[in-house]
């Protein structure tokens, strides 16, 4: 039997209550086992076509969503990447990849020198309170590269270091149709976003289900997350 929009809102008060009880530790426990049941429910990005299993997905979205923010905090060309810096960040990148670790089906590399410059630069600290005057970095940024046909990311939430990400992209090449970034709203449903070179969005991925759309043949993205945090 498919749940009812009452019964899901039920649960949700009722996971939700249960959070509010919860250490910070806990909290985090908690989040992390809900992004690994959202990552089962839609293997691959694919948003489940079952009722029962896209209930259950709509329900693990919606507690947290009452748990924190969610969703894209900003979205755009930041004004802190000039073409010198994103041409000094695809060079780090490059150099990173060869130390690069594979996670799953993407590849994994700690930033240096490049990234950490942008991360305590001032026209960043600037574009942090023009835009996100209630963030602050973390100190955590890393490459990220996803190559070739199958390569990509299942629904997951991201780590407390990256709980608020900002993910700048640094090249993406295809020959066909691209893979996307996916955000699920409040209704399970998977919304597709094409962030060209250069570009950035910034979102709540500590609590915000997303994951990597699957990469065809001969495609190839590049990626430079930064982590932040409330102050």
């Amino acid at each position: 039997m498919t749940a009812t929009a009452t019964e899901i809102n039920s649960l949700v008060e009722k996971i939700v209550a249960l959070a509010g009880d919860m250490t910070p530790a806990e909290l985090a426990q908690c989040k992390l086992l809900l992004g690994v049941a959202a990552g089962g429910l839609a293997p691959r990005g694919q948003a489940p076509v079952d009722p029962e299993r896209a209930a259950a997905l709509k329900t693990i979205i919606r507690s947290l969503a009452k748990l924190q923010p969610t969703g894209i905090a900003w979205h755009g060309k930041p004004d802190f990447i000039s073409d010198g810096t994103l041409t000094s960040l695809r060079s780090e990148a490059l150099a990173r990849r060869r130390d690069a670790e594979q996670v799953d089906r993407y590849l994994l590399s700690g930033g240096r020198s490049c990234a950490n410059e942008l991360i305590a630069s001032p026209s960043f600290k600037t574009f942090l309170k023009q835009n996100l005057a209630e963030m602050e970095p973390t100190g955590q940024a890393t490459y990220i590269y996803y190559e070739g046909l199958g390569a990509g990311l299942d629904p997951h939430l991201d780590a407390d270091a990256f709980s608020v990400n900002l993910i700048l992209v640094l090249e993406h090449l295809f020959a066909g149709s691209p893979s996307n970034l996916i955000i699920y709203n409040s209704d399970g449903q998977a919304e597709r976003f094409l962030i060209a070179p250069g570009e950035a969005v910034v979102l709540y991925a500590g609590s915000t289900i997303h994951a990597r759309e699957d990469l065809n043949q001969g495609e190839s993205v590049t990626l430079l997350t930064i982590g932040l945090k409330s102050q």
